[in-house]
């Protein structure tokens, strides 16, 4: 793991780690992410939907968290790695996002908006893939993040974007992409 926090706004809450998978030849297969959400008054365990991934690869790992979450402040993170499977796979890449403030904005506390980038890799047409963000502020702490899923076009690059929630205005987003189907 290279980095974990949680963007919240209103009843929501989204804790995130970034995983890096630092093998040469071999894919991490049913990784899963366990967040200890913690809150005034208390603490909320859940768990993100299992990802794999591939030799070199970056990813963000999040799960939406509602009502049990509200006002969160931190999360703690716990990462399993299921199985090792050798070989290699399509790596999806983004350019350098940007971030958009929805509403509320600036001078409230917590954000809603919208990370948006440019993917490109070699999926075939059809596939689902997990969009993931991971927002960070400028000493580098996350401070919010967001998930949805598409279907790739395939062919040429295609610009997508992550709802996201943020604890604070964000210096920088990137976007993760992962293919799921």
């Amino acid at each position: 793991m290279t980095a974990s926090g949680v963007g919240a706004y209103d009843l929501q809450a989204y804790p995130v780690a970034v995983l890096r998978n630092q093998a040469s030849a071999h894919i991490a297969t049913g990784v899963v992410v366990g967040f200890t959400v913690h809150f005034p008054g208390g603490t909320y365990a859940l768990t993100a939907e299992p990802v794999s991934l591939a030799a070199g690869e970056t990813l963000a790992v999040t799960a939406l968290c509602t009502d049990s979450c509200a006002r969160a402040t931190s999360a703690a993170v716990s990462v399993t790695v299921g199985g090792w499977k050798a070989g290699d796979r399509a790596v999806m890449t983004a350019t350098s996002a940007t971030y958009a403030c929805g509403s509320p904005c600036a001078g409230t506390t917590g954000y809603q908006g919208d990370v948006s980038a440019t993917l490109s890799g070699q999926v075939p047409s059809g596939a689902v893939l997990s969009l993931s963000a991971a927002c960070e502020d400028s000493a580098g702490t996350i401070v919010g993040g967001g998930l949805t899923a598409t279907v790739w076009p395939g062919g040429t690059p295609a610009v997508s974007s992550v709802p996201v929630l943020v604890s604070a205005t964000p210096a920088s987003c990137q976007l993760y992409a992962t293919e799921i189907s």
